[in-house]
């Protein structure tokens, strides 16, 4: 694929630090050799591997990638990594081109409300954060979600409502 990026591009990505997440976030290093990439995970070891796994995958790519500790079940959490990423474009002068809203959970032991809380509320919430942040017409959001959100799938019915939320929010915001 050629780069048709012109400028550095700045891309949060959230739950980057393994599956879907690390392959948008390996992808995009590969692919586009102009963006900076914000690696978010709710936990900070665990970012830290993904960027040192990153890096050994693609070398030449630690000056490219930040990592952001983001729970997106938690507002708190969502607005401090917020403020840094603020922080971060305002000192070298970037506004943020794109969000990736990955992270997710199929399960949680504690019940539906944890998983909707992640699935549907997180991004909901992490647009709210940083929506302002996006470069104005030509910023994107991006998010991530399920084929069960449409069609459903035995024993998921919690995880199939929360991807459904997403595609409703997706298609009331575009």
């Amino acid at each position: 694929m050629v780069s048709t990026m012109k400028k550095t591009k700045t891309i949060l990505i959230t739950g980057a630090n393994k599956g879907i997440g690390f392959a948008i976030v390996k992808a995009l290093l590969e692919q586009f050799p102009e963006t900076h990439l914000f690696v978010g995970c709710r936990d900070k070891h665990r970012s830290v591997a993904a960027i040192n796994s990153l890096t050994s995958i693609v070398p030449g790519s630690e000056s490219r990638l930040d990592a952001i500790i983001m729970d997106v079940s938690n507002r708190d959490s969502i607005q401090n990594a917020a403020s840094q990423i603020e922080s971060l474009l305002l000192k070298r002068g970037l506004r943020l081109y794109g969000v990736v809203n990955n992270a997710g959970i199929m399960y949680s032991p504690t019940g539906v409300e944890e998983v909707i809380r992640v699935n549907t509320l997180g991004p909901k919430y992490v647009l709210e954060y940083f929506i302002h942040l996006l470069e104005p017409k030509i910023g994107r959001v991006v998010n991530i979600t399920s084929v069960v959100g449409h069609i459903g799938n035995l024993g998921q019915s919690n995880y199939a409502a929360s991807k459904a939320g997403i595609i409703g929010m997706s298609k009331s915001l575009a």
